[in-house]
């Protein structure tokens, strides 16, 4: 693939994370793929405010109108904050996110594709159903800025690590995704829950789901890296979108074997899988990428 067709992925880190820390930490892993993808980095919108000595046990938060006291490499942000609200979360937040990521796609678009970590791919699937129906928010319904055009098409494919899909009525009304989407879960995450994981695979129509030995973090061994390879360049010209006939997974344990090769593990049909009933038979963690 010419550079000048690279794919173009929007990034959205994880919370307590930043656009700096997030691309150092993958830094050896993109470059891998440079010839093939650029990534563009963004920071999540709010600034957390981390406990001081007077409040050692006190996490406020602020945005960015707000002046923070620490270099903004090392900054913690976050997406939204989630608060439980009659039942459902409220993401305090999300509204600004969506609109300081409509400003992103429209002035520095346009993108092919977004992947998401953790909380950023729970905004992420937002953002992926948004583009296919922007009448669903009153931001992305809003007129284009003077001298841009808007909206732009949806993505190409959407991919979620250690994704989620928080029960805030706003992000429930995109349920039903139809952008092709990877679902890349760590067997031995701690941070996010089956059901979490679960919940974002079956709002999706076409989701593929993989998973890595390690926990709650980007997997980056040279496999994943030759396979996201495959994964992000069959959706070229003339490619097969991600499917597991062409873009094999990028390791099988026997145990999985069958699972991986039945076409209802990658087209779930509404059903919520068994996550953990398709881990490995050693059941152990490795580290095999980054943490948080």
């Amino acid at each position: 693939m010419d550079k000048m067709e690279r794919t173009r992925i929007l990034v959205l880190p994880g919370v307590a994370q930043n656009a700096s820390l997030f691309s150092g930490k993958l830094k050896t892993f993109c470059e891998s793929l440079e010839d093939v993808a650029e990534f563009v980095f963004v920071d999540p919108t709010h600034h957390i405010l981390v406990p001081t000595v007077n409040k050692p046990f006190e996490i406020t938060r602020t945005t960015d109108d707000e002046p923070s006291t620490i270099d903004p490499k090392y900054a913690p942000r976050a997406w939204w904050f989630g608060e439980s609200q009659t039942g459902f979360y409220d993401c305090k937040g999300l509204d600004a996110s969506v609109a300081r990521l409509r400003m992103i796609l429209e002035t520095q678009g346009p993108f092919d594709a977004i992947w998401g970590f953790s909380q950023g791919a729970a905004t992420a699937s937002l953002i992926v159903g948004l583009l296919e129906g922007p009448h669903r928010h009153p931001v992305f319904a809003a007129p284009a800025r003077e001298g841009y055009s808007w909206p732009p098409p949806p993505f190409k494919f959407a991919i979620f690590n250690s994704g989620f899909f928080p029960k805030d009525p706003r992000v429930r009304a995109v349920s039903g995704i139809q952008t092709p989407s990877l679902h890349v879960l760590g067997r031995g995450d701690a941070v996010v829950a089956d059901h979490e994981s679960e919940s974002l695979i079956v709002a999706c129509h076409n989701p593929r789901v993989e998973f890595h030995d390690g926990g709650h973090h980007p997997p980056t061994k040279a496999s994943w890296a030759l396979f996201f390879r495959d994964y992000i360049t069959s959706f070229g010209p003339g490619g097969e979108q991600g499917g597991p006939s062409v873009v094999l997974s990028p390791k099988v344990s026997p145990r999985d074997t069958l699972k991986l090769r039945s076409p209802s593990y990658f087209s779930l049909g509404g059903k919520v899988p068994k996550l953990r009933s398709l881990s490995a038979s050693s059941g152990e963690a490795t580290n095999d990428g980054v943490s948080t």
